[in-house]
């Protein structure tokens, strides 16, 4: 429509009911804004000799709207080590909060002044901010003192008394609780120690049919808490169609810590006759 065409009486009229027009409502609510840091703040000073040794970092942020997704922070020590930690959100939130994130320092080397290198934070929606080391040192403390590190390169070992969950295994059988057709499982309890100060992390463990080194039954697990020095290990796993009826034994272990440390022992080691109550798992129909 070409107002200009209109009378002056006709163009006021048009004009005035433009006005009283409703605006617009949109169909959605679209964030496009990255959530941001206010405000920083580090503990004093970390004995990085104990096995728990963590660096505490407080920080505030604020996101508007799609809620805090992730946050990712990286210390760096005086001759350039690195230690870093993320957290994330299954149900991110919007507006303020107050995020209290620990970074593991049980295995790090160097003493003196660490420090916040860097910072990012990122919404549900991908929109993140990332600070660099000034611009986190204009919103609060960011330095902190280690003592006593040492580092950590004693890897976990295997301990003897372990017990064999499922000596015997039928491959037709489901687990207890589970639908006819769920595969059968088979699962150890491994004891490891660490003389180190990350503590254990989790064990894998093979077992395969006497005499071969295929279709094998492969093991798997986790601790709970890191910074254990000595802890009983559950490792499981599944029977595949290909796994074969008969007498399985140990192959082979490996075992890790937090520290990146890990050792394998393989068939013939002398610390795997003695790892397990019963040593061989019986897979049968």
């Amino acid at each position: 429509m070409d107002v200009s065409k209109l009378s002056p009486q006709q163009q006021a009229h048009w004009a005035k009911a433009r006005a009283n027009q409703p605006a617009s409502t949109p169909l959605y609510n679209y964030d496009i804004t990255a959530p941001t840091v206010s405000a920083v703040k580090v503990g004093a000073t970390v004995n990085a000799g104990l096995k728990y040794a963590e660096a505490l970092i407080s920080l505030t942020v604020r996101e508007n709207l799609a809620g805090l997704s992730t946050v990712y922070v990286t210390l760096e020590g005086p001759d350039g080590q690195q230690a870093s930690s993320s957290w994330s959100s299954s149900y991110p939130e919007k507006g303020r909060q107050t995020l209290n994130l620990a970074v593991s320092m049980s295995d790090v080397t160097q003493n003196g002044t660490w420090r916040v290198k860097s910072v990012q934070v990122a919404d549900a929606n991908y929109n993140s901010t990332y600070y660099n080391e000034a611009q986190l040192a204009a919103l609060g403390t960011t330095t902190f003192e280690v003592v006593k590190a040492q580092g950590d390169s004693a890897a976990a070992s295997l301990q003897s008394g372990g017990t064999n969950l499922t000596p015997v295994v039928s491959r037709s059988t489901p687990p207890a609780g589970m639908l006819p057709g769920s595969n059968a499982r088979v699962g150890l309890r491994i004891p490891v120690t660490d003389a180190g100060t990350s503590g254990v992390r989790s064990v894998s463990v093979t077992l395969c049919p006497v005499g071969q080194y295929w279709n094998c039954i492969y093991l798997g697990g986790n601790v709970s808490m890191r910074g254990q020095t000595s802890v009983s290990v559950t490792v499981g796993g599944t029977l595949n169609s290909y796994n074969q009826l008969g007498t399985y034994v140990v192959d082979s272990v490996s075992t890790y810590d937090y520290a990146g440390n890990y050792r394998y022992y393989y068939s013939g080691d002398p610390v795997l006759s003695t790892l397990l109550d019963v040593s061989t798992v019986e897979v049968t129909e």
